[in-house]
């Protein structure tokens, strides 16, 4: 039987009992705070599809990908609470997030040579630090995510047939940290001669069983296994983003401004924007694409993954044209 509950109470309830991931529940944390800020914490059976509507309006000044995310993950607070009875309906569901044109940016050829040779030349404390930096970055152009390289083991890394093992595990409390594949789904990925040349070398330095960790850090964790906080376990490399934007600076990439939106760019996540986009333009199917970059949408890997370039398709069209100019 359905009853009257505010919304902080209704995000409590969701974060205690809901049996989703807790990344998910920290994105939907967020969201419900937004919401909150929208109408303030109001009775949950208040809000209406015409309300629902306000809150993208209140959004506005984001991104239209975090516009479309926030609503996302209101509306699985709202479809939980439907399900267990507390809600009689979802406000959110069938609402329809007006996206615009989503820009695409990738990294330029000159920029991933100049990163990579950032990579190197600077003096690091750690001697495997260089090497684990351009491994990290050639990972990227073959479309992992951040968290997929951390968690990648050598028994996961295939040397012999050139294959990197992208695996589901499920959480263990005796795993020094914590990572689940998205989407729970497992994939292979080749590598190219680089990325194997480069792991080739690896091997032999960082002996130990997360390679693009630092060994003092797997260490650590290890001395600590059950005893880790949750964000420790999320998030073992707590230097990574500070490292990173050493070596940007150094090579002058970093974020530019386009109107009045500010266009995330110089990101880690870029690599797989570009990997996304490498593959396009080789040729490489987009469902095959699709499962190399291990999304679960062939839409995601069209709209947030591949950079159009409007003069080569410009080109490539015309010549396709002229192929069958009947009018000849």
């Amino acid at each position: 039987m359905a009853h009257s509950i505010t919304l902080s109470a209704l995000f409590s309830e969701f974060d205690q009992w809901s049996p989703v991931q807790d990344t998910t529940k920290r994105k939907c944390k967020f969201a419900f705070k937004k919401l909150i800020e929208c109408f303030g914490d109001i009775f949950a059976d208040e809000l209406t599809g015409k309300k629902a509507s306000r809150f993208q309006i209140y959004l506005k000044n984001m991104h239209d990908a975090s516009i479309q995310s926030y609503c996302a993950a209101v509306s699985q607070v709202f479809a939980w609470a439907v399900k267990q009875k507390d809600l009689t309906e979802n406000p959110f569901a069938g609402l329809k997030v007006r996206v615009n044109i989503f820009e695409v940016h990738i990294y330029q050829p000159d920029e991933v040579e100049d990163l990579l040779e950032a990579a190197n030349k600077i003096r690091w404390q750690d001697p495997t630090a260089a090497l684990r930096w351009r491994g990290f970055f050639l990972c990227g152009l073959h479309g992992l995510r951040e968290g997929e390289i951390w968690n990648l083991r050598w028994d996961d890394i295939n040397l012999d047939d050139g294959i990197l093992q992208i695996k589901y595990r499920p959480d263990k409390k005796n795993e020094y940290w914590q990572w689940n594949a998205k989407n729970k789904s497992d994939r292979e990925v080749p590598m190219s001669q680089s990325l194997w040349e480069c792991l080739a070398r690896l091997c032999i330095i960082a002996t130990w069983r997360y390679p693009f960790l630092k060994q003092c850090t797997c260490l650590r964790l290890q001395s600590q296994v059950g005893n880790l906080s949750e964000f420790k376990r999320k998030a073992p490399y707590n230097n990574f983003h500070r490292e990173f934007k050493r070596i940007k600076l150094s090579v002058n990439i970093k974020r530019v401004l386009a109107g009045r939106k500010k266009i995330k760019t110089g990101d880690f996540h870029q690599f797989r924007k570009t990997a996304g986009t490498q593959l396009a333009q080789q040729g490489v199917p987009l469902h095959d694409a699709k499962d190399l970059l291990g999304h679960a949408s062939i839409k995601t890997t069209h709209t947030y993954y591949i950079a159009t370039d409007k003069q080569r398709c410009l080109s490539q069209g015309r010549a396709a044209f002229n192929a069958y100019d009947w009018a000849r």
